[in-house]
């Protein structure tokens, strides 16, 4: 037998120390225009680089504090994959420098296919009245604008309702509708649907596509229950319908579609959207509560995280001695990715009745899902 009951907390790390305002400036415009017809951008960041400069200050003042910082690393994120930029040749495509690494400089232009590109830095700054060292965070987007283009917008919803009770539906639809501005389109485009699984943890995991990522798995005709009205890689003009019946929902389930538009002039771009199902009528009803709340205080501290299940308004397996069940714990973080090595180097999982979460585990915040099987 599969899952009979999942559950999701969220742990978030916060600070007593000094309120700090971490934030980059661009050097040039963060919009680069993109000719569809000459194939030049403007500005070129290839032909003259764009540099981002890491600013930080305490809240209300203006009064620089870069000076007391340390661990500055700056990352480029590609969808999933998050890269960290190491090289202070400035004769590379992107290198860092400053006396405290406090500039990044691309020569990189923003791929039209993607029309977007994000980079973080991150840090610590050394509070000498509290003793403290002060984890710091900061994001820029740099966009691209194609002339005469529309913007395109996935609209990914439930399209006749998100609930199932007493397996009534028979089955609920994930809808995704692609609009370019407010015209509902009849491009040539591609569907991808995928539901959340935790068994995804590799590129060679079953079910695991490179638009979906660690952690989805890629629906097709072969995934009974939730079924595309569209293959994978099939082109059409219409809409993408995704059909889910009740018996693949315990409790909820996560939903996420990408659109490949097709069209000559858009082509490959890419949109995506999330959809979540919901099960009231399960047997079998899981509650996470953590010992020590979901927020700790500086980066310190942990909490102990235990699985309750209750049947009919009574807990079952209270102790945890049940051997015909077993509790799968995964972590998701703060960009919905899932960690590959939560349970240990190259294991995913953790199992048992509870997990242990420390302060250090944290980046933000994080998801902690837990599944039983029996």
């Amino acid at each position: 037998m599969g899952a009979i009951a999942v559950g999701q907390v969220t742990v978030i790390d916060v600070t007593d120390a000094p309120v700090l305002n971490a934030f980059i400036t661009a050097s040039k415009s963060t919009t680069q225009v993109y000719s569809q017809t000459s194939g030049s951008y403007n500005p070129s960041y290839a032909s003259s680089g764009q540099t981002l400069t890491l600013n930080l200050t305490e809240a209300g003042s203006t009064v620089s504090i870069l000076s007391e910082t340390s661990h500055i690393h700056w990352f480029v994120v590609d969808g999933i994959d998050k890269t960290e930029i190491t090289s202070k040749t400035n004769t590379d495509d992107q290198y860092v420098s400053g006396s405290h690494n406090e500039n990044l400089t691309t020569k990189v232009n923003i791929d039209p296919n993607k029309g977007s590109k994000r980079f973080e830095v991150s840090g610590l700054w050394y509070d000498s009245a509290t003793d403290l060292n002060v984890e710091f965070h900061a994001q820029i987007d740099l966009f691209l604008t194609q002339i005469g283009k529309e913007s395109q917008v996935l609209n990914v919803y439930a399209g006749n309702g998100n609930t199932f009770y007493n397996n009534l539906p028979a089955s609920l639809t994930v809808n995704a509708d692609l609009y370019r501005g407010s015209t509902l389109t009849n491009d040539i485009k591609q569907f991808k649907f995928f539901y959340q699984d935790t068994t995804v943890i590799s590129t060679s995991s079953a079910g695991y596509d490179a638009d979906g990522g660690i952690g989805w798995h890629l629906c097709s005709s072969s995934t009974a229950g939730q079924t595309p009205n569209v293959a994978p890689g099939t082109n059409t003009s219409g809409q993408g319908v995704l059909t889910v019946t009740a018996d693949k929902v315990v409790n909820a389930q996560t939903f996420k579609v990408v659109c490949i538009n097709k069209t000559a002039g858009l082509n490959n771009q890419k949109t995506t959207g999330l959809c979540t199902l919901v099960d009231m009528s399960d047997p079998i009803s899981l509650t996470l509560e953590s010992s020590a709340g979901n927020i700790f205080k500086n980066g310190q501290g942990s909490t102990v995280i235990r699985a309750r299940l209750f049947r009919d308004g009574e807990e079952i397996d209270a102790d945890g001695t049940d051997k015909t069940k077993t509790y799968k714990w995964a972590k998701y973080d703060k960009n919905s990715i899932m960690d590959i090595n939560f349970g240990g180097s190259g294991n995913a999982y953790k199992t048992g009745k509870s997990i242990t979460v420390n302060a250090s585990e944290i980046g933000d915040k994080a998801d902690f899902k837990c599944e039983v099987w029996e």
